[in-house]
């Protein structure tokens, strides 16, 4: 705090006399006075209160000797807590100071693992710097002759194309290709690489591939191809979004054994006139295209249309969900059964206009029943 009236310190001495000071109710033995010399702080310890114009100082003044000085008084408790904080900062640093100095001498000279203490009380265990060099030492570098072969690698990453090019021998297992001479097929122009499973059974090569290649001008990808018996089978995806198998077919598993819960379809007129057949032109490609649309098959066969996915058309607009349609399990399953119940329709027909015994009035009654069967045609018509 701000204390009354001037001060005068004298050099090498203990004593401060004041001018119209009042120390005896002002200044508290045990506390500080506090005084700017030059703009430098000076804090004193006051060891004797000898008068209101008098104190004795429990260390000399080291200045030269000044008058008319202002000051300010700490009180004993205020200066006390002060002294113990910075006492325990003075301590904090020290200890850093000692750590860093024993940290660093255990990461420039020590081995392995060493540990680390922090200022906090917290530990760090990582590696020393002796140990990182001896490790590093073990790496290769770009003259390494290991670099010539990959024997005795444990494996890792490659960043960026990898080409290799490689012969057929027996028990080959795995191909990584530019350009592998067994994936041109009749009539190719250009082959760009594959990655191919290849390996020798019964005297045969059977070659599997994952590749992309142009043929006579039309690119495709090819999902499969195998060399199996002096005959390829290729599976492709062409450019235009269609899948050819060559060679052989798609073919869908569909064992009795494998299944259950089967039931026929019922009242599949009903349902064959719930979904049209239509052609369209699609918005995200401009294709054309021809078959059922999703939402009419999944008002009567929920468990045939999936998501697949987002799709974005050609306004921008991302189309969320696309549903999509098991198209050849839904029509060969539904005509299937409706051409039989059409059938069954026209045989009780047939046979009700062949009977004799029936008169033509029950006939036409007969007949009328049947037709109620079908489906009138404004039913679906304009759908």
């Amino acid at each position: 705090m701000a204390a009354t009236g001037t001060i005068s310190l004298t050099a090498n001495s203990l004593t401060v006399t004041g001018s119209g000071t009042k120390f005896t109710t002002e200044a508290q033995v045990g506390g500080a006075l506090v005084t700017y010399i030059g703009n430098v702080p000076y804090t004193f310890v006051i060891g004797e209160i000898n008068s209101d114009t008098s104190i004795t100082l429990t260390a000399n003044y080291q200045g030269s000797n000044v008058s008319g000085q202002s000051f300010s008084l700490i009180d004993r408790g205020a200066y006390t807590a002060i002294t113990a904080e910075l006492g325990a900062r003075t301590a904090q640093a020290i200890r850093g100071l000692n750590y860093d100095k024993a940290n660093w001498q255990q990461i420039l000279t020590g081995s392995g693992n060493v540990t680390v203490n922090v200022p906090d009380g917290s530990q760090y265990t990582g590696p020393s710097w002796v140990s990182l060099s001896e490790s590093l030492g073990k790496k290769v570098n770009s003259d390494d002759d290991r670099l010539g072969s990959i024997n005795g690698k444990s494996g890792g990453t490659v960043n960026g194309s990898v080409n290799l090019t490689t012969g057929y021998s027996n028990n080959s297992s795995l191909s990584l290709m530019n350009n592998p001479s067994r994936d041109t097929g009749s009539g190719a122009t250009n082959d760009y690489g594959s990655l191919s499973v290849g390996w020798y059974q019964n005297g045969w090569l059977n070659y599997g591939v994952v590749g992309f290649k142009e043929y006579v001008g039309n690119y495709f990808y090819t999902l499969i191809s195998n060399y199996s018996s002096g005959t390829w089978y290729n599976w492709e995806f062409r450019t235009g979004g269609n899948a050819v198998a060559t060679g052989g077919s798609w073919i869908s598993n569909s064992d009795q054994r494998i299944k259950k819960d089967i039931k026929k379809i019922d009242t599949p007129l009903k349902k064959l006139i719930s979904i049209r057949g239509v052609t369209w032109i699609r918005r995200d490609t401009n294709n054309p295209g021809i078959g059922f649309i999703a939402q009419d098959v999944q008002s009567v066969f929920p468990d045939a249309v999936f998501d697949g996915g987002s799709i974005k058309v050609d306004s921008g607009e991302v189309i969320e969900k696309v549903l999509s349609v098991d198209t050849s399990g839904v029509a060969a399953a539904l005509h299937q059964e409706a051409i039989l119940h059409l059938m069954s329709i026209q045989r009780k027909a047939l046979l009700a206009l062949s009977d004799p015994s029936i008169s033509d009035e029950d006939k036409q009654s007969a007949l009328k029943e049947l037709a109620t069967l079908i489906p009138d045609e404004s039913e679906y018509a304009d759908q």
